[in-house]
């Protein structure tokens, strides 16, 4: 009886310390920031919550794939890791079928990781390219939904904040900015207000991070942060030349899809398991 007792409270504690074990995450993008302007500004030391972020791990380049710009496809790899078809600017959205996001699939994983996202559109709700369609299916596993509107930087890290504040880890959050997306398809790649966009996003961040230090949470935070594209040097032309930047060190050069499997990999789910797609690499070593 006594090694009975000695066995199940071994059994006990190792799942309890399995559950501890689970890191909190944040999947953040800055939408539309090309890869010579971010690592020109980091060398310039111009950006220091993005240092701070990389100093735990690394940064690399990416490409993204399939090279289709829409939020269709950059997003449905965002939430899913699976690439939509390609499609014009203007197609219509559907959800992402169900039970394939990355919410429904952690919480099916575990339902003790709490989820959350804060979407930022530079278009109103009602484009038809618009990324939180794609959710629709999955928005009722989320534990908070910060509805998908047009916010600059500031707010998007005071909403955040707000959202971190709620959720109990270990827990899984997706925000972005679109500053710098703004920006971009008015200007160009490298122009000041395109520079600027970049430090008001790292500034946001810096919120984030320390609200997350006051709040004992920094050390077992992970963050993966990316873009949904970048652009050419100095033009308005898009490029699938992307990057990733993490608190992970980041092994080698991927794809935008490889992400998804990546943070699944966090939490200890075999995507090999799932009934997904996935025809990926994972980019860290855990």
């Amino acid at each position: 009886m006594k090694k009975l007792l000695v066995v199940l409270l071994f059994f006990i504690c190792s799942s309890l310390t399995a559950l501890t074990d689970k890191p909190n995450v944040l999947f953040i993008s800055i939408d539309g920031l090309s890869r010579d302007t971010l690592y020109a500004l980091l060398q310039k030391d111009r950006l220091p919550n993005i240092k701070l972020i990389t100093s735990r791990g690394n940064y690399r380049n990416m490409v993204l794939s399939p090279p289709v710009f829409n939020y269709k496809n950059t997003y449905s790899i965002f939430f899913s890791g699976l690439a939509a078809e390609e499609s014009s600017e203007f197609d219509h959205f559907t959800p992402l079928p169900f039970k394939t996001s990355i919410f429904e699939r952690l919480k099916e994983c575990d339902e003790k990781i709490y989820t959350g996202i804060v979407l930022s559109s530079p278009k109103t709700p009602e484009a038809l390219d618009s990324p939180g369609i794609l959710l629709k299916l999955a928005k009722p596993t989320i534990d908070i939904v910060k509805d998908e509107r047009l916010r600059r930087a500031h707010v998007v890290s005071a909403e955040v904040v707000d959202t971190l504040a709620q959720l109990k880890p270990p827990f899984f959050m997706f925000f972005n900015f679109v500053d710098v997306e703004y920006v971009g398809k008015r200007y160009r790649e490298g122009a000041e207000r395109y520079s600027e966009a970049v430090k008001k996003c790292d500034t946001a961040l810096g919120d984030i991070i320390e609200f997350l230090k006051k709040s004992d949470a920094w050390d077992n935070t992970e963050i993966f942060l990316t873009t949904n594209y970048g652009y050419k040097k100095r033009s308005q032309e898009k490029s699938d030349l992307i990057w990733i930047a993490s608190t992970r060190k980041i092994l080698k050069k991927g794809t935008s899809r490889d992400i998804v499997p990546t943070l699944y990999s966090l939490y200890g789910l075999d995507v090999k398991e799932t009934p997904l797609d996935f025809q990926n690499s994972i980019l860290i070593s855990n």
